[in-house]
């Protein structure tokens, strides 16, 4: 059998001579060719490429090269396990159980031990796992050490042991290197040294490992020694031996494709097999020169120290293949060993080609790497493409992806025969990236649509599995209501209960109005065979279990718990709306009807949930645990098919957990540490990312050396990238490193130069340059940083300027920027000519809404003026008219619509006008049930449903009763008091209006306005009235008083008026049928400590016409009214008739509400951080001056119509928010 070795900068090169290997037959032509891949993705590629060059691409394994390797070793050891028993999916569980048994006299397991008796459940199953993970890359890195643990010695003890055949006195690989020496070829003082003291964690992992190697039950052999072993004898015993050896393995070869991540000892051992069965190596190589000397910064200073008389030996070539090609320096110098070792010659054609010569920047950087050499950029010519290499800082991640989407829109419009397969997007952060790019690439419309695909996601983010595990972490913990509202949003979720897509939001609703927050029954858990409540106290019944206590220790299902909640909603479902109290509850509506089948799959959900949260109170074995998840799992989701393959995932994790817990089968854990295993197997094995016909998005590394076209780097920020990844503190690898150790931070630099090299024709780097706030600079990558220095230097060394050569921009916040669409004049010179090419925008979408921003201030249209009161003086009928004028009303419009829009006129442009709803965090409901009595008694909501109540005629000892059992209050003792605080204030503010004498009722209202163009617009409502119909409107806030309430109270009072000679109330209200005949009196407007009363000296209808007038002109455009900033004037003397006659104290505080500021209890948000007003103004937020010249003149009409008759509205805590 043979081994050959292929070397080459070009993987499409090393892909054909792949090819051409593959086309030579096996012996067995139904035999299949195994081929292996640093990647699913990678391997996807080849095949791509072969069906392309052979028409079909059939009979190709691809394999790993670890599990390549173990397969071989099981089928020549036939004894060995299918998975290796260190794995630390297995391993875990067995350092898990030695935890409990570390020597307590040992002063050095004291760090251990310290950490953990820290640890919780969860952490201690991490550092078990960390553990094993450790041990795991001893085996493949340090296997010295090891051995000399086995022979119960220290790792320094065994330091001259060999590793491979001690006939050879040269270095092997595995041998410990120091790699912070410079290589052995200068000469220095260091070479391949040797371990000393592994430092004082060597102790307890000695004891660890052999504990592990003992529980497990494997031998002091080595597999790959047993291996060579064999191999070696069936050498000895002639052919027919080796060809029964290579019949038991059969394979009859192995291609190796690609950077594969390998230890050294794993490469040689791949060298070995050789002897079997025939290996052929296709290994890149970025520099036709040899370059294995090259070295980075840190090490050529050290050089220079101590060989200061010969500095010249490191200064040689790009720095950049020093910086970055550590981890592809070491691969070539293990595949060197192996040629030496073997006694073969790599076909290493590709070093006598010439680099062709550049024809922009991104091909000089390629060739100066291919050539060793910086004096290829003098061969630049003159008129170079920029474009090739593009920098672009942007202000945060989502403006990243608009930017990406216009450059991509821009090559495909100038590059030919570009396909979007040739574009690959690699993302530092895929998971975080993908709303975004959804956002962006799929919502763009058809003319610029370009199809894409998001490849390599997390596990945990395809919905099956993050329902699966969300509901492990609801049922361990107290099933809080807002994580199962989050829940019911999954996608599994709504397929599993047949969901429509408004569902979530109305359960959510339900949910809400019925009081829950957290509990099944009042207990965490009840184990009812042996009394054990997973540590929550209480009585003991007589059959041994807890008796459920409420709060304050009588009731059966607490107040504020799921059953409690959702018997509140079944009766609510079954009686009667008219009902408001039935036994102990009160009814929530909602879910009757046709809702009630909704109301089923709730309920189906919460017993699955409530049923594993009792049974995960008490610890289990491992594989009590899966059966307990796989009957959930197959009570929920035994009928889903969009989301199948994702289940199925989460049982292969489940059984594989159970698997691998079979060496301590009677271990039992709790929810918390079953949970941590099964998302450490879901996430063990890094998703693939698949190359496709569309532009692909994967995470960075992930199709490692593959060429495209064109290549981009989302992302590229220096928190980003490289990573931070560290070995843990006590990973004797750190203090002592070898050649060939994979470390993250090294291999990112080692996948960024692969990046750089994969690019055909341009390289697209993004990265944040700007804080999306305040507009601070920020850094990119280190590894962007070090190339555009390098591309700088070598520019500027040979005379050129960058901008010339290279795109570097840092684009404006929004995409509407003047900045992104701004062309220079022509004949600016090749400088603004290169500017120019490069700010061609195709966001046409936002061209002239540019313009306009670009446009001079006094070129600019003017907005519509805001409506004048006096149009409207003569368009109404007198208010004592006994009937409304004759026509038919073309629109009609509701009487709070009208409040809605004239208090918050941002709002009523953006969403009624423009149909843009503005989510901003959107709330979840809380988790905490009220438990203080005076926070309960301050809250406006149940106040308004005592006041509400007792307006209409309800007796107070009724309303005591319906408190006690409303969820809206704590409950026990403290809802008593709460109770009696409200009742207290609701009785007074009553009191101040004349109400508890005469109750209220509500009356439906319909009145026809007629507009100064000749329409009519019918508006209704309802006012409430006293019943004996004496007086006017009473308008109650449970509030303080504030600019809304004023406003819906003068609303209310011209409707009432305009309405005097025709109400028609609603067919089923108490008072249907009665005309009001007389003027009507005023209307009392009442909130907490202030009473005022509204008079309106004009006609009621013209009032209503200009205020419907001033609705149609807010939503059509936007205007700076910001009532609350006017209604800060009031309540302190009177207001001035113009800005500038107002008074500094006055002033400051429209001010303070505008813009927020500090009080004595902490700073208080303006009304510019109101979301709807942010998002009208943007970064554009107004000043005072101009918002109080357009405000003061239209709400004046309304404010100036209260009188105060008792308390004060001033607005000493007016804090600029909608109390509302």
């Amino acid at each position: 059998m043979t081994l050959s070795i292929r070397l080459d900068n070009d993987a499409l090169r090393l892909a054909d001579a792949l090819a051409e290997r593959l086309r030579v037959p096996q012996s067995d032509p139904l035999a299949e060719d195994v081929v292996v891949v640093p990647s699913l993705g990678v391997g996807r590629w080849l095949q791509q490429r072969l069906a392309d060059r052979f028409g079909v691409s059939a009979l190709l394994r691809l394999e790993f090269p670890g599990q390549l390797l173990w397969r071989v070793l099981g089928a020549v050891l036939p004894d060995l396990a299918p998975r290796s028993p260190f794995d630390a999916s297995r391993a875990q569980w067995v350092v898990l159980d030695l935890f409990d048994r570390l020597p307590a006299d040992d002063p050095a397991f004291a760090p251990l031990r310290r950490r953990v008796a820290r640890a919780g459940p969860a952490d201690r199953l991490a550092l078990a796992r960390e553990i094993a993970a450790t041990f795991d890359r001893y085996l493949a890195y340090r296997r010295l050490w090891l051995a000399g643990w086995d022979r119960s010695a220290g790792a320094s003890e065994a330091a001259d042991a060999p590793v491979h055949d001690p006939s050879r006195g040269d270095a092997m690989p595995g041998d410990p290197v120091d790699d912070r020496a410079p290589p052995r070829v200068h000469g220095v003082a260091g070479g391949p040294g040797r371990a000393g003291d592994l430092g004082p964690d060597e102790a307890w992992q000695r004891w660890m490992w052999r504990a592990l190697v003992q529980a497990l039950g494997v031998g002091a052999r080595h597999p790959f020694d047993r291996f060579l072993d064999a191999v070696a004898q069936a050498q000895r015993a002639g052919p027919a031996a080796l060809a029964a050896l290579r019949a038991r393995v059969g394979i009859e070869r192995v291609c190796l494709w690609g950077a594969l991540p390998m230890a050294p000892e794993q490469l040689q051992l791949y060298g070995r097999l050789s002897a079997l069965l025939d290996v052929h190596l296709f290994v890149p190589d970025p520099c036709r020169e040899f370059w294995q000397d090259v070295t980075d910064a840190r090490l050529r200073a050290r050089f220079a120290q101590e060989r200061p008389d010969e500095p010249w030996l490191l200064d040689d070539g790009p720095r950049l293949l020093g910086e970055w090609g550590k981890s592809q320096r070491d691969t070539l110098i293990g595949v060197a060993e192996l040629e030496e070792r073997a006694g073969v010659q790599a076909d290493d054609a590709f070093r006598s080609r010439a680099p062709a010569p550049p024809v922009d920047a991104l091909r000089a950087l390629q060739a100066a790497l291919f050539a060793r050499d910086d004096a290829v950029w003098s061969e630049l010519p003159a008129d170079c493409d920029p474009s090739a290499l593009q920098v672009h800082a942007c202000h945060g991640l989502m403006r990243q992806v608009e930017v990406l989407h216009d450059r991509l829109l821009d090559c495909f419009a100038t590059m030919d025969g570009l396909r979007p397969g040739d574009v690959v997007v690699f993302c530092t952060d895929l998971d975080t990236a993908a709303p975004c790019v959804q956002a962006v690439f799929g919502g763009a419309p058809a003319g610029r649509h370009l199809p894409f695909s998001l490849s390599g996601r997390a596990v945990e983010t395809q919905p099956g599995v993050a329902a699966v595990l969300g509901l492990l972490e609801l049922a361990r913990g107290r099933l809080p209501l807002p994580a199962l509202v989050q829940l019911l949003e999954n996608p599994a979720i709504v397929e599993a209960l047949g969901l429509e897509a408004d569902d979530p939001q109305r359960l959510s609703d339900w949910l809400v109005a019925a009081g829950i927050h957290w509990g099944v029954d009042g207990l965490t858990a009840v184990d009812t065979d042996t009394g054990d409540a997973g540590g929550v106290e209480g009585p003991v019944g007589p059959d041994g279990s807890l008796v459920p206590l409420g709060p304050d220790g009588a009731d059966e299902h607490p107040l504020h718990a799921w059953r409690s909640g959702l018997d509140r909603l079944l009766a609510g479902a079954v009686m009667s709306d008219d009902i408001e109290r039935f036994d102990d509850l009160i009814l929530v509506g909602g879910a009757g009807g046709q809702a009630s089948a909704l109301y089923g799959r709730l309920l189906v959900l919460v017993r699955a949930l409530a049923r594993y949260a009792r049974e995960a109170r008490r610890p289990a074995p491992v594989r009590v645990w899966a059966q307990r998840l796989s009957a959930l799992v197959a009570e929920l989701f035994g009928a889903v098919h969009a989301h199948l393959d994702e289940i199925r995932c989460v049982r292969d994790a489940l059984a594989t957990v159970v698997e691998t817990s079979a060496l301590r089968p009677d271990l039992a854990v709790d929810a918390q540490v079953f949970e941590a295993a099964l998302r450490a197997e879901l996430t063990a094995v890094p998703p693939a990312a698949l190359p496709g016909g569309a532009i692909t998005f994967c995470p960075v590394g992930a199709l490692r050396g593959v060429p495209y076209r064109v290549v981009v780097m989302l992302g590229a920020d220096e928190a980003a990238f490289p990573r931070r990844h560290r070995l843990p503190e006590y990973d004797l690898m750190r203090r002592h490193p070898w050649r060939g150790d994979r470390i993250a931070g090294i291999e990112d630099r080692g996948v960024f130069l692969d990046l750089v090299l994969a690019a055909r024709d341009r390289l697209m780097l993004l990265y944040d340059g700007r804080n999306a706030r305040d507009n601070s600079a920020t850094n990119p990558s280190l590894l962007v940083t070090d190339l555009i220095a390098y591309v700088r230097d070598c520019l500027r060394s040979n005379g050129r300027d960058a901008a010339s050569c290279l795109i570097e921009r840092q684009h404006p916040l929004q995409p509407f920027g003047p900045e992104g669409f701004r062309v220079p004049p022509p004949g600016a010179g090749d400088d603004g000519r290169l500017r120019a090419a490069d700010a061609r925008s195709f966001a046409a979408q936002w061209l002239e809404a540019a313009r306009r921003i670009d446009a001079p201030i006094a070129a600019r249209r003017p907005p519509d003026p805001l409506v004048p009161a006096c149009d409207f003086a003569e368009v109404g009928v007198a208010s004592g008219a006994d009937t409304a004028p004759a026509g038919i009303a073309s629109e009609a419009m509701r009487i709070d619509e009208l409040v809605d829009a004239l208090w918050n006129p941002a709002r009523a442009w953006l969403r009624d006008g423009l149909g843009i709803e503005v989510v901003r965090g959107q709330a979840l409901p809380d988790e905490s049930e009220p438990l203080d009595a005076a926070g309960a008694a301050g809250e406006p909501a149940p106040l308004a449903a005592v006041i509400a109540r007792l307006a209409s005629g309800a007796d107070a000892e009724q309303v005591a009763a319906l408190m006690a059992i409303d969820p809206a209050l704590p409950a026990g003792t403290a809802g008593t008091l709460a109770s009696q605080a409200l009742l207290e204030r609701a009785r007074a503010l009553l009191e101040s209006t004349g109400v508890i004498d005469a109750p209220l009722v509500e009356r439906a209202l319909t009145t026809d306005v007629p507009m100064p163009d000749g329409t009519r617009v019918r508006v209704t409502g309802s006012v409430r009235v006293r019943a004996d119909s004496g007086g006017g409107p009473i308008v109650l806030s449970a509030y303080p008083i504030n600019g809304r309430s004023v406003i819906e109270a003068w609303c209310a009072h011209l409707l009432w008026q305009a309405a005097a000679g025709d109400i028609t109330a609603a067919d089923d209200a108490p008072t249907a049928g009665v005309r009001m005949t007389g003027a009507p009196a005023a209307t009392l407007l009442a909130g907490p400590g202030a009473v005022l009363s509204v008079s309106v000296p004009d006609d009621p209808r013209a009032q209503l016409a200009w205020a419907i007038a001033l609705t149609r002109r807010v939503r059509q455009q936007p205007t700076m009214l910001l009532p609350k900033v006017v209604w800060a004037l009031y309540g302190r003397g009177a207001v001035a008739d113009d800005v500038v006659s107002l008074e500094p104290a006055a002033l400051g505080r429209a001010r303070s509400v505008l813009e927020g500021g500090w009080r004595a209890d902490g700073a208080s948000r303006g009304v510019l951080d109101d979301p709807w007003v942010a998002a009208l103004f943007r970064e554009g937020a107004p000043g005072l001056d101009p918002v109080l010249a357009v405000s003061l003149p239209i709400y004046r009409r309304i404010f100036d119509c209260f009188t105060p008759l008792t308390g004060s509205i001033a607005i000493a805590t007016e804090d600029g928010t909608d109390a509302a």
